[in-house]
């Protein structure tokens, strides 16, 4: 649903934030706080996707594509990504 929605890029750039919904769900689920390293490490890539965001944005209302059209694909992008961020490892 996101990819028909909005640009693969992005799709892709918001999966990035998977470590952030990582720490969101430990932190929910958990109850369990990360050290104060790690949430500060994933700041750079959620300023980094937050800028991409932006420009994607930009881009797709000169393109003339609805903003609520964006905004449906940018929702199943994080859905997407929440959903999955939590997979064990081997």
């Amino acid at each position: 649903m996101a990819i028909a929605r909005v640009s693969v890029n992005l799709v892709n750039t918001v999966r990035s934030l998977g470590p952030l919904f990582s720490i969101a769900i430990e932190r929910i689920a958990l109850h369990h706080t990360p050290p104060r390293a790690v949430v500060l490490s994933i700041i750079p890539t959620i300023l980094g996707v937050a800028l991409t965001s932006y420009d994607e944005m930009n881009a797709n209302s000169s393109a003339g594509l609805s903003f609520v059209i964006f905004l449906v694909g940018l929702s199943a992008a994080v859905v997407s990504t929440a959903s999955t961020s939590n997979e064990p490892t081997a």
